[in-house]
């Protein structure tokens, strides 16, 4: 069964904390699913549980370990073309090479705990308390 926890707070658009951090073994890029506990799947021919039917809301990436926390973000790389290319890029790249660029991009959490705004999408959007199992790549 994979490492599982919860979300303990939402730092802002970009940023949520998890319980645990490295002494229970979480580092810095490990990824970990956001869910939604979906229902319980049950073999027809011999009513055994076969585990619930998740929705997985986003997939963020550890950036930061504590001792007992994490902080997740959704970190998105991006591929900055060659200058020659792309002759404008040449003052940002005068190597000549590709750039890879990360960068965080906001989360789908809900407005309301981080500001008194009201709810837009609910069935996507992440909230104190949800499901965070870590993914094995």
């Amino acid at each position: 069964m994979a490492y599982e926890t919860r979300i303990i707070k939402i730092l802002d658009k970009y940023k949520v904390l998890i319980l645990g951090g490295w002494d229970d073994g979480i580092n810095k890029g490990d990824w970990f699913n956001i869910i939604e506990r979906g229902e319980n799947v049950i073999d027809p021919e011999t009513s055994e549980s076969l585990g619930t039917l998740d929705f997985v809301k986003i997939r963020l990436e550890v950036v930061n370990v504590y001792e007992k926390f994490s902080v997740l973000s959704n970190m998105v790389t991006q591929t900055i073309p060659s200058a020659t290319q792309n002759p404008m890029l040449s003052i940002m790249n005068s190597v000549g090479q590709e750039q890879k660029v990360t960068s965080a991009q906001q989360l789908p959490v809900n407005q309301s705990e981080i500001t008194p705004t009201p709810a837009i999408d609910p069935d996507k959007q992440i909230h104190v308390g949800d499901i965070a199992t870590k993914v094995s790549v």
